[in-house]
């Protein structure tokens, strides 16, 4: 009796030991796989993040580009200098045959302009004519001077003719080309005067502008033919 409890007794203790060790073997398992499970659902999370952060990024939207245009560069170039501006006032032309040239030319282009112009006169009759309208109040606020073919002009008969055309706003004198002697003494004489004159004195340069035109003259190179007269029309009218 003795010995069956003993192998009672020992087999009690044997299953007792095998149930502790299956007891341990079952706590590490379930302690592995709680591990496993935090290692996978950490992964888990780890993996929905990089999935779900792209899919919270904002779309770029289109680009609107704005377009400015950036100011001119300042001009190095000086302007040339410009004519007076026409006043747009009557204007009286007192001339030689010359003007007799352009008279139809001036008339259109200067509206209400009264020209005075004769064959072969002189400076002395345009400053006579031009006193006599004035003391009789004809003289209109601009005046056009076209003489110095028939003969020479002098500082002095420059100084009358602006006595004569005295309370005038403007006077435009127009240089001379022709061959004859004094053709350069009368050009450097109505220069000086017009310097002498400024604000109401100005010069129209026919005979710079007419340099090299020979087909803008007749054959004696002082009347004008239709291109010339044209020509110098255009010339007097950007001084007005």
């Amino acid at each position: 009796m003795d010995h069956e409890f003993w192998g009672s007794r020992g087999n009690v203790r044997g299953w007792s030991e095998v149930r502790s060790l299956w007891l341990a073997v079952a706590v590490v398992a379930l302690i592995l796989v709680g591990v496993g499970a935090l290692q996978l659902r950490s992964g888990s999370g780890s993996e929905t993040r990089r999935l779900v952060l792209p899919a919270t990024q904002v779309a770029p939207g289109p680009t609107t580009s704005v377009v400015t245009s950036a100011p001119p560069p300042p001009s190095t170039t000086a302007p040339p200098p410009s004519a007076p501006a026409h006043l747009g006032l009557p204007v009286t032309a007192v001339g030689d045959s010359v003007m007799l040239d352009m008279r139809p030319d001036l008339t259109a282009q200067v509206h209400g302009i009264s020209i005075d112009a004769a064959v072969s006169r002189q400076w002395s009759t345009g400053v006579s004519i031009l006193s006599a309208l004035r003391a009789s109040g004809q003289l209109r606020p601009e005046v056009i001077v076209g003489l110095g073919v028939n003969g020479q002009v002098t500082p002095a008969g420059f100084d009358a003719m602006m006595r004569a055309v005295a309370g005038a706003r403007r006077v435009v004198f127009v240089t001379v080309r022709l061959p004859r002697s004094w053709q350069d003494d009368n050009n450097a004489t109505l220069r000086d005067g017009v310097a002498r004159y400024p604000g109401t004195a100005v010069l129209a340069d026919w005979y710079a502008l007419s340099a090299n035109q020979p087909s803008w003259f007749t054959p004696d190179g002082v009347h004008l033919q239709p291109a010339g007269a044209q020509a110098m029309t255009s010339l007097i009218a950007r001084q007005l």
